[in-house]
């Protein structure tokens, strides 16, 4: 893996992952765009490539089995819960 990155890095990181994946299914990406459900930006199957792009942005392995609801809601739930915190592994 690669060294981490800085929070602003990781957030534009993920806005244009989710910008290419979303297929223009939303024209601004934003820390609070939804993600997932109904009106989200993307499909259940962009999970395991987010949480991969996550693994490569942090340098740190995600703990699957910690996961918890609305971990993946938007941008900034994944920066305050992935790249903020000390409990990421």
């Amino acid at each position: 893996m690669t060294s981490s990155r800085s929070e602003e890095e990781i957030r534009l990181a993920l806005r244009a992952f989710v910008r290419d994946a979303s297929e223009g299914k939303v024209s601004e990406v934003t820390d609070t765009t939804p993600l997932f459900g109904k009106e989200g930006a993307l499909k259940s199957v962009h999970v395991l490539e987010l949480i991969l792009l996550l693994e490569e942005l942090t340098a740190r392995p995600v703990d699957v089995q910690s996961l918890k609801p609305g971990a993946f809601i938007d941008i900034e739930a994944i920066v305050s819960g992935f790249v903020r915190s000390s409990e990421f592994v």
